[in-house]
Protein backbone atom coordinates (compact mmCIF):
# COMPACT_ATOMS: atom_id res chain seq x y z
CA UNK A 1 0.00 0.00 0.00
CA UNK A 2 2.83 2.90 1.01
CA UNK A 3 4.17 4.43 -2.32
CA UNK A 4 1.15 4.79 -4.24
CA UNK A 5 -1.25 6.82 -4.57
CA UNK A 6 -4.18 6.06 -1.49
CA UNK A 7 -7.58 7.46 -0.95
CA UNK A 8 -8.59 8.78 2.62
CA UNK A 9 -10.63 6.01 2.94
CA UNK A 10 -8.21 3.25 2.48
CA UNK A 11 -5.82 4.63 4.11
CA UNK A 12 -8.16 5.33 7.51
CA UNK A 13 -9.32 1.84 7.53
CA UNK A 14 -5.93 0.35 7.09
CA UNK A 15 -4.86 2.24 9.64
CA UNK A 16 -7.36 1.78 12.15
CA UNK A 17 -7.19 -1.73 11.75
CA UNK A 18 -3.43 -1.84 12.62
CA UNK A 19 -4.39 0.18 15.45
CA UNK A 20 -6.84 -2.06 16.83
CA UNK A 21 -4.63 -5.01 16.35
CA UNK A 22 -2.14 -3.41 18.35
CA UNK A 23 -4.55 -3.15 21.39
CA UNK A 24 -5.08 0.76 20.69
CA UNK A 25 -8.38 1.49 22.76
CA UNK A 26 -9.71 4.12 19.93
CA UNK A 27 -7.79 2.88 16.97
CA UNK A 28 -10.23 4.94 14.07
CA UNK A 29 -10.36 8.30 16.16
CA UNK A 30 -6.33 7.81 16.45
CA UNK A 31 -6.02 7.27 12.60
CA UNK A 32 -7.97 10.59 11.69
CA UNK A 33 -5.71 12.41 14.19
CA UNK A 34 -3.00 11.39 13.08
CA UNK A 35 -3.96 11.80 9.70
CA UNK A 36 -5.28 14.96 10.53
CA UNK A 37 -2.01 15.83 11.84
CA UNK A 38 -0.26 15.07 8.61
CA UNK A 39 -2.15 16.75 5.92
CA UNK A 40 -3.36 20.01 8.11
CA UNK A 41 -7.24 18.95 8.04
CA UNK A 42 -9.44 19.00 10.56
CA UNK A 43 -11.13 15.46 11.66
CA UNK A 44 -14.23 16.71 9.94
CA UNK A 45 -12.77 17.63 7.01
CA UNK A 46 -10.85 14.44 5.81
CA UNK A 47 -14.32 12.22 7.34
CA UNK A 48 -16.10 14.51 4.22
CA UNK A 49 -13.42 13.44 1.49
CA UNK A 50 -13.03 10.12 1.49
CA UNK A 51 -12.13 9.38 -1.98
CA UNK A 52 -9.21 12.64 -1.91
CA UNK A 53 -5.50 11.06 -2.84
CA UNK A 54 -2.28 11.55 -0.99
CA UNK A 55 0.64 12.70 -1.89
CA UNK A 56 3.27 9.78 -1.58
CA UNK A 57 4.84 12.10 0.86
CA UNK A 58 1.83 12.26 3.10
CA UNK A 59 1.18 8.98 2.82
CA UNK A 60 4.55 7.52 3.64
CA UNK A 61 5.03 10.15 7.02
CA UNK A 62 0.91 8.52 7.87
CA UNK A 63 2.46 4.96 7.64
CA UNK A 64 5.63 5.84 10.22
CA UNK A 65 3.39 7.51 12.72
CA UNK A 66 0.93 4.64 12.43
CA UNK A 67 3.68 2.30 12.86
CA UNK A 68 4.92 3.66 16.02
CA UNK A 69 1.61 4.31 17.54
CA UNK A 70 1.43 0.23 17.26
CA UNK A 71 4.33 0.30 20.01
CA UNK A 72 1.61 2.26 22.36
CA UNK A 73 3.72 5.44 21.83
CA UNK A 74 1.34 7.69 23.04
CA UNK A 75 -0.80 9.73 20.29
CA UNK A 76 0.17 13.56 22.15
CA UNK A 77 3.50 13.04 21.71
CA UNK A 78 3.02 12.01 18.51
CA UNK A 79 1.46 14.99 17.17
CA UNK A 80 3.14 17.11 19.79
CA UNK A 81 0.15 18.44 21.35
CA UNK A 82 -2.93 17.67 24.10
CA UNK A 83 -6.10 19.62 24.51
CA UNK A 84 -6.57 20.73 28.18
CA UNK A 85 -9.47 22.73 30.10
CA UNK A 86 -10.45 23.53 26.09
CA UNK A 87 -6.93 24.52 25.45
CA UNK A 88 -4.10 23.12 23.46
CA UNK A 89 -0.75 22.22 24.81
CA UNK A 90 2.88 21.40 23.45
CA UNK A 91 3.70 18.25 24.95
CA UNK A 92 6.94 15.92 24.48
CA UNK A 93 8.35 13.34 26.22
CA UNK A 94 9.76 15.24 28.80
CA UNK A 95 6.56 15.78 30.48
CA UNK A 96 3.46 14.41 31.66
CA UNK A 97 0.68 14.37 29.37
CA UNK A 98 -2.27 16.26 30.67
CA UNK A 99 -5.48 14.01 31.74
CA UNK A 100 -9.44 15.11 31.58
CA UNK A 101 -9.66 14.15 35.39
CA UNK A 102 -6.60 16.53 36.44
CA UNK A 103 -9.27 19.20 35.16
CA UNK A 104 -11.23 18.98 39.07
CA UNK A 105 -8.17 20.43 40.04
CA UNK A 106 -8.67 22.66 38.43
CA UNK A 107 -12.22 23.52 38.80
CA UNK A 108 -11.92 22.97 42.81
CA UNK A 109 -9.05 25.64 43.12
CA UNK A 110 -10.77 28.17 40.62
CA UNK A 111 -14.24 27.71 41.98
CA UNK A 112 -12.69 28.58 46.11
CA UNK A 113 -10.88 31.16 44.72
CA UNK A 114 -13.48 32.72 43.04
CA UNK A 115 -11.35 35.57 41.07
CA UNK A 116 -10.54 37.03 43.52
CA UNK A 117 -6.95 38.46 43.65
CA UNK A 118 -4.40 35.33 45.24
CA UNK A 119 -1.02 33.62 45.00
CA UNK A 120 -1.52 30.31 43.62
CA UNK A 121 1.50 27.83 43.31
CA UNK A 122 1.92 24.50 41.63
CA UNK A 123 4.63 21.73 42.32
CA UNK A 124 5.74 20.00 39.81
CA UNK A 125 4.33 22.07 36.79
CA UNK A 126 5.21 19.80 34.13
CA UNK A 127 3.58 20.86 30.77
CA UNK A 128 2.06 24.15 32.62
CA UNK A 129 -1.52 23.12 31.56
CA UNK A 130 -2.76 23.35 35.24
CA UNK A 131 -1.22 26.86 35.54
CA UNK A 132 -2.18 28.22 32.11
CA UNK A 133 -5.42 26.69 32.73
CA UNK A 134 -5.61 28.61 36.09
CA UNK A 135 -4.56 31.80 34.96
CA UNK A 136 -6.69 32.21 32.16
CA UNK A 137 -9.95 31.51 34.79
CA UNK A 138 -8.79 33.88 37.37
CA UNK A 139 -7.47 36.95 36.08
CA UNK A 140 -6.16 38.40 39.01
CA UNK A 141 -4.21 35.79 40.18
CA UNK A 142 -0.32 35.36 40.23
CA UNK A 143 0.95 31.97 39.60
CA UNK A 144 4.30 30.13 40.33
CA UNK A 145 5.14 26.98 39.16
CA UNK A 146 7.47 24.60 40.49
CA UNK A 147 9.60 22.16 38.20
CA UNK A 148 12.73 19.86 39.09
CA UNK A 149 13.07 18.75 35.31
CA UNK A 150 14.54 21.86 33.32
CA UNK A 151 13.05 19.79 30.08
CA UNK A 152 9.87 19.91 31.00
CA UNK A 153 9.89 23.26 32.76
CA UNK A 154 11.23 24.84 29.01
CA UNK A 155 8.07 23.03 27.78
CA UNK A 156 6.12 25.01 30.63
CA UNK A 157 7.66 28.03 29.94
CA UNK A 158 6.51 27.82 25.95
CA UNK A 159 2.76 27.13 27.08
CA UNK A 160 2.95 29.86 28.82
CA UNK A 161 4.00 32.04 26.17
CA UNK A 162 1.46 30.46 24.06
CA UNK A 163 -1.47 31.16 25.86
CA UNK A 164 -0.24 34.81 26.94
CA UNK A 165 -0.06 34.94 30.13
CA UNK A 166 3.48 35.37 30.64
CA UNK A 167 3.26 38.63 33.12
CA UNK A 168 1.51 36.49 35.72
CA UNK A 169 2.96 33.00 35.54
CA UNK A 170 6.23 32.33 36.68
CA UNK A 171 7.64 28.88 35.72
CA UNK A 172 11.28 28.30 38.70
CA UNK A 173 13.06 25.23 38.50
CA UNK A 174 14.01 23.41 41.70
CA UNK A 175 12.60 20.67 43.67
CA UNK A 176 9.42 20.64 44.80
CA UNK A 177 8.87 23.70 47.41
CA UNK A 178 12.56 24.79 47.26
CA UNK A 179 11.93 27.73 44.86
CA UNK A 180 8.90 28.93 46.53
CA UNK A 181 11.14 29.80 49.51
CA UNK A 182 13.90 30.97 47.64
CA UNK A 183 11.03 33.95 45.70
CA UNK A 184 9.99 34.56 49.11
CA UNK A 185 6.88 33.34 48.88
CA UNK A 186 6.71 32.29 52.82
CA UNK A 187 3.40 33.05 54.29
CA UNK A 188 2.06 34.64 51.07
CA UNK A 189 0.23 31.44 49.00
CA UNK A 190 -3.30 31.05 49.09
CA UNK A 191 -3.61 28.06 46.86
CA UNK A 192 -1.13 25.31 46.91
CA UNK A 193 -1.82 22.84 43.90
CA UNK A 194 -0.12 19.45 42.88
CA UNK A 195 -0.69 16.03 41.41
CA UNK A 196 2.41 14.28 42.73
CA UNK A 197 4.00 11.02 41.36
CA UNK A 198 1.85 8.23 43.53
CA UNK A 199 2.50 5.16 41.59
CA UNK A 200 4.50 2.40 43.57
CA UNK A 201 7.06 1.05 41.45
CA UNK A 202 5.67 -2.36 42.15
CA UNK A 203 3.00 -2.18 39.76
CA UNK A 204 4.74 0.33 37.11
CA UNK A 205 4.47 -2.73 34.62
CA UNK A 206 1.29 -2.66 34.65
CA UNK A 207 0.47 0.35 33.84
CA UNK A 208 -1.49 1.08 30.58
CA UNK A 209 1.53 0.78 27.77
CA UNK A 210 1.32 4.14 26.98
CA UNK A 211 2.30 4.98 30.33
CA UNK A 212 5.18 3.96 30.20
CA UNK A 213 6.77 6.31 27.39
CA UNK A 214 5.87 9.19 29.80
CA UNK A 215 8.39 10.49 31.94
CA UNK A 216 8.94 8.10 34.68
CA UNK A 217 10.20 10.65 37.60
CA UNK A 218 6.42 12.31 36.98
CA UNK A 219 4.52 9.10 37.65
CA UNK A 220 6.45 7.00 40.00
CA UNK A 221 6.87 7.88 43.85
CA UNK A 222 8.64 4.44 44.76
CA UNK A 223 7.41 2.02 47.54
CA UNK A 224 6.00 4.64 49.84
CA UNK A 225 3.70 6.06 47.27
CA UNK A 226 2.76 9.05 49.86
CA UNK A 227 6.01 10.43 50.08
CA UNK A 228 5.58 13.45 47.83
CA UNK A 229 2.76 14.31 49.56
CA UNK A 230 4.62 14.38 53.05
CA UNK A 231 6.95 16.36 51.51
CA UNK A 232 4.32 18.91 50.42
CA UNK A 233 2.13 18.88 53.37
CA UNK A 234 5.18 19.41 55.68
CA UNK A 235 5.96 22.24 53.99
CA UNK A 236 2.46 24.25 53.22
CA UNK A 237 1.82 25.49 56.42
CA UNK A 238 4.79 27.69 55.50
CA UNK A 239 3.80 28.46 52.89
CA UNK A 240 0.00 29.41 53.18
CA UNK A 241 -1.31 32.57 53.73
CA UNK A 242 -3.80 32.77 56.27
CA UNK A 243 -6.70 30.79 55.29
CA UNK A 244 -4.95 29.15 52.50
CA UNK A 245 -5.72 25.67 51.24
CA UNK A 246 -3.91 22.61 49.68
CA UNK A 247 -5.56 20.91 46.21
CA UNK A 248 -3.92 17.53 45.31
CA UNK A 249 -4.85 15.26 42.93
CA UNK A 250 -4.70 11.52 44.39
CA UNK A 251 -5.06 8.05 43.41
CA UNK A 252 -8.29 6.33 44.35
CA UNK A 253 -8.44 4.86 48.16
CA UNK A 254 -5.34 7.72 49.89
CA UNK A 255 -7.90 10.23 51.17
CA UNK A 256 -8.52 8.17 54.17
CA UNK A 257 -5.04 7.97 54.90
CA UNK A 258 -3.81 11.88 53.61
CA UNK A 259 -7.14 12.78 56.47
CA UNK A 260 -5.45 10.77 59.32
CA UNK A 261 -1.59 12.19 58.83
CA UNK A 262 -2.79 15.65 58.10
CA UNK A 263 -3.38 16.86 61.35
CA UNK A 264 0.71 16.15 62.12
CA UNK A 265 1.40 18.46 59.89
CA UNK A 266 -1.08 21.31 61.22
CA UNK A 267 -3.43 20.92 58.36
CA UNK A 268 -6.99 19.28 58.43
CA UNK A 269 -9.12 17.74 55.11
CA UNK A 270 -11.61 20.38 54.33
CA UNK A 271 -13.22 18.14 50.86
CA UNK A 272 -12.22 14.81 48.90
CA UNK A 273 -13.50 15.22 45.19
CA UNK A 274 -14.67 12.59 42.82
CA UNK A 275 -13.80 11.73 39.13
CA UNK A 276 -17.01 10.48 37.14
CA UNK A 277 -16.24 7.06 37.88
CA UNK A 278 -16.97 8.08 41.50
CA UNK A 279 -13.27 7.37 42.36
CA UNK A 280 -11.66 9.85 44.78
CA UNK A 281 -9.23 12.18 43.31
CA UNK A 282 -8.41 15.27 44.87
CA UNK A 283 -8.08 16.40 48.29
CA UNK A 284 -8.46 20.19 49.80
CA UNK A 285 -6.86 20.99 52.79
CA UNK A 286 -6.59 23.71 55.16
CA UNK A 287 -4.51 24.79 58.00
CA UNK A 288 -5.79 24.83 61.26
CA UNK A 289 -2.30 25.92 63.33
Amino acid sequence: MEGSHQRIAQELAWAARELEEAGVETPRLDAEVLLSHVIRLTRTQIIARPQVELAVQDSRRFHELINKRRTRYPLAYLTGVKEFWGLEFEVNPSVLIPRPETEILVEACWGWLDGRRAVIAEIGVGSGAVAVALAKELPMATIYGTEISEEAAAVAVRNVKRHSVGRRVKIVVGDLTQPLFEEGLGGRVDALVSNPPYVASSVVDKLQPEVLFEPRDAIVAGEDRLCFYRRILADAPELLAPGGRVFLEIDSGMAATIEEMAPGYGLELVETLYDLALLERDVVLECVS
